[in-house]
């Protein structure tokens, strides 16, 4: 698979009062491509509507305010990755074609930056850096364990899927002009 590099850093990320005890903090780096300009790419992947589509084990996205795309978009989301997380998220960065980013501002903690970036006039790349952090003491421990073999398995199909989608979706889109 052309492009398909993931990174997985594990560390910790303490605040006042926080020991390493209380925090578990994760760090995914995921760059991969597509045979799509980069409009076409920014377009469909930045809209919170599509993710159910490809993202693997989304159960719900439900959005929260008049925004649906873009900067100030807000929406609950549901995943399982062997336990369910819940969280809101909001789009707190845009500019568009090469990059959005979001934070949650409930549920599990956590922030996503996703670039794109051209790597000929017909093919993209696509860089996604996810930072989250799960709760502390033995619940946190406990939910980490849970969801640790679910991740690489949900970014290699997220990946193949999303790929699949936009490829077709681009060469269709070509057909019926």
């Amino acid at each position: 698979m052309a492009g398909f590099r993931t990174v997985f850093r594990h560390g910790f990320t303490l605040g006042e009062g926080e020991s390493d005890r209380d925090v578990h903090m994760t760090h995914i780096h995921h760059v991969s491509s597509a045979k799509v300009p980069m409009a076409y790419a920014f377009d469909y992947v930045s809209d919170a509507h599509h993710l159910a589509d490809w993202m693997f084990g989304i159960e719900h996205v439900r959005f929260v305010n008049d925004v649906s795309r873009g900067l100030g978009a807000k929406y609950d989301i549901a995943i399982n990755l062997g336990a369910t997380l819940r969280s809101t998220i909001e789009v707190t960065g845009w500019d568009p074609d090469t990059l959005f980013t979001t934070e949650s501002r409930s549920g599990i903690d956590n922030q996503i930056e996703c670039r794109f970036r051209p790597t000929s006039d017909d093919e993209t790349e696509l860089e996604i850096n996810i930072d989250y952090r799960l709760p502390g003491g033995l619940a946190g421990r406990a939910l980490g364990k849970v969801i640790s073999p679910f991740i690489s398995l949900a970014i290699t199909h997220s990946d193949e899927k999303l790929r699949k989608i936009l490829e077709e979706g681009y060469r269709q889109e070509i057909r019926s002009r």
